[in-house]
Protein backbone atom coordinates (compact mmCIF):
# COMPACT_ATOMS: atom_id res chain seq x y z
CA UNK A 1 0.00 0.00 0.00
CA UNK A 2 1.37 3.47 -0.55
CA UNK A 3 0.48 5.59 2.26
CA UNK A 4 1.00 9.23 2.35
CA UNK A 5 1.05 10.62 6.01
CA UNK A 6 0.55 13.84 7.38
CA UNK A 7 2.70 14.25 10.95
CA UNK A 8 5.55 17.02 11.90
CA UNK A 9 6.32 14.89 15.08
CA UNK A 10 9.71 12.58 13.99
CA UNK A 11 8.68 10.36 17.60
CA UNK A 12 5.39 9.67 15.78
CA UNK A 13 7.21 9.64 12.59
CA UNK A 14 9.25 6.15 13.32
CA UNK A 15 6.70 4.59 15.35
CA UNK A 16 4.87 4.54 11.76
CA UNK A 17 7.87 3.07 10.17
CA UNK A 18 8.16 0.73 13.08
CA UNK A 19 4.25 -0.25 12.89
CA UNK A 20 4.00 -0.57 9.29
CA UNK A 21 7.16 -2.25 7.75
CA UNK A 22 5.71 -3.41 4.70
CA UNK A 23 4.16 -0.75 3.20
CA UNK A 24 5.52 2.45 1.32
CA UNK A 25 5.34 5.21 3.85
CA UNK A 26 5.54 8.68 2.36
CA UNK A 27 5.51 11.81 4.97
CA UNK A 28 4.91 14.88 5.01
CA UNK A 29 5.09 18.12 7.74
CA UNK A 30 2.78 20.41 6.69
CA UNK A 31 -0.96 21.02 5.33
CA UNK A 32 0.68 22.38 1.76
CA UNK A 33 2.85 19.37 1.23
CA UNK A 34 0.12 16.88 2.15
CA UNK A 35 -1.78 19.03 -0.87
CA UNK A 36 1.16 18.70 -3.03
CA UNK A 37 1.26 15.08 -2.70
CA UNK A 38 -2.12 14.54 -2.68
CA UNK A 39 -2.42 16.55 -6.26
CA UNK A 40 1.02 14.41 -7.81
CA UNK A 41 0.04 10.85 -6.95
CA UNK A 42 -2.42 8.39 -6.21
CA UNK A 43 -2.34 7.10 -2.70
CA UNK A 44 -4.44 4.29 -0.80
CA UNK A 45 -4.27 5.75 2.60
CA UNK A 46 -4.15 9.13 3.77
CA UNK A 47 -3.15 9.62 7.86
CA UNK A 48 -4.14 13.27 8.91
CA UNK A 49 -2.78 14.83 11.83
CA UNK A 50 -4.52 18.36 12.34
CA UNK A 51 -1.86 20.38 14.81
CA UNK A 52 1.03 21.18 12.70
CA UNK A 53 4.38 23.15 12.98
CA UNK A 54 5.02 22.12 16.56
CA UNK A 55 1.64 23.57 18.16
CA UNK A 56 -1.05 22.14 20.14
CA UNK A 57 -4.16 22.89 19.56
CA UNK A 58 -4.00 24.80 16.75
CA UNK A 59 -6.90 26.59 15.42
CA UNK A 60 -8.42 24.78 12.17
CA UNK A 61 -6.94 27.04 9.62
CA UNK A 62 -5.40 26.06 6.13
CA UNK A 63 -2.14 25.63 8.02
CA UNK A 64 -3.34 22.63 9.49
CA UNK A 65 -4.73 18.99 8.94
CA UNK A 66 -8.39 21.09 8.90
CA UNK A 67 -7.71 22.72 5.20
CA UNK A 68 -6.08 19.53 3.90
CA UNK A 69 -9.34 18.01 4.58
CA UNK A 70 -11.21 21.47 3.30
CA UNK A 71 -9.06 20.65 -0.18
CA UNK A 72 -9.89 16.76 -0.81
CA UNK A 73 -13.53 18.18 0.49
CA UNK A 74 -13.63 20.17 -2.29
CA UNK A 75 -11.36 18.05 -5.14
CA UNK A 76 -13.11 14.41 -3.94
CA UNK A 77 -11.23 12.84 -7.05
CA UNK A 78 -7.91 13.42 -5.22
CA UNK A 79 -9.33 11.35 -2.05
CA UNK A 80 -7.39 8.45 -1.18
CA UNK A 81 -9.65 5.09 -0.64
CA UNK A 82 -8.83 5.52 3.11
CA UNK A 83 -8.70 8.29 5.42
CA UNK A 84 -7.46 8.18 9.20
CA UNK A 85 -7.38 10.99 11.65
CA UNK A 86 -4.72 10.22 13.85
CA UNK A 87 -4.78 13.32 15.78
CA UNK A 88 -4.80 13.89 19.07
CA UNK A 89 -6.63 17.51 19.44
CA UNK A 90 -10.31 16.05 19.81
CA UNK A 91 -12.07 19.69 18.40
CA UNK A 92 -9.44 19.68 15.26
CA UNK A 93 -10.25 15.86 14.85
CA UNK A 94 -13.76 15.79 14.93
CA UNK A 95 -13.95 18.66 12.45
CA UNK A 96 -11.51 17.16 9.70
CA UNK A 97 -14.05 13.79 10.54
CA UNK A 98 -16.90 16.23 9.51
CA UNK A 99 -15.51 17.71 6.81
CA UNK A 100 -14.44 13.98 5.01
CA UNK A 101 -17.39 11.56 5.53
CA UNK A 102 -16.32 7.96 5.43
CA UNK A 103 -13.28 8.95 7.09
CA UNK A 104 -11.79 6.79 10.28
CA UNK A 105 -11.36 8.99 13.21
CA UNK A 106 -8.63 7.05 15.08
CA UNK A 107 -6.37 9.33 17.76
CA UNK A 108 -3.34 8.28 18.28
CA UNK A 109 -3.20 5.78 15.29
CA UNK A 110 0.42 6.06 15.40
CA UNK A 111 0.86 3.61 18.00
CA UNK A 112 -0.50 0.85 15.52
CA UNK A 113 0.95 -2.15 17.41
CA UNK A 114 -3.15 -2.67 18.82
CA UNK A 115 -4.53 -2.12 15.60
CA UNK A 116 -6.33 -4.77 14.13
CA UNK A 117 -6.17 -3.11 10.79
CA UNK A 118 -3.01 -3.36 9.49
CA UNK A 119 -1.93 -6.81 11.14
CA UNK A 120 -2.81 -8.79 8.00
CA UNK A 121 -1.79 -6.36 5.34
Amino acid sequence: MNILILEDSNERAVAFFRNLPKHDLCFVKTAQEAVSQLIDDEWDVLFLDHDLGGKILQPSDENSGYGVACWLAENQDRKPALIIIHSLNPVGALRMWRALPGSCLLPGAWALEDREIFKHT
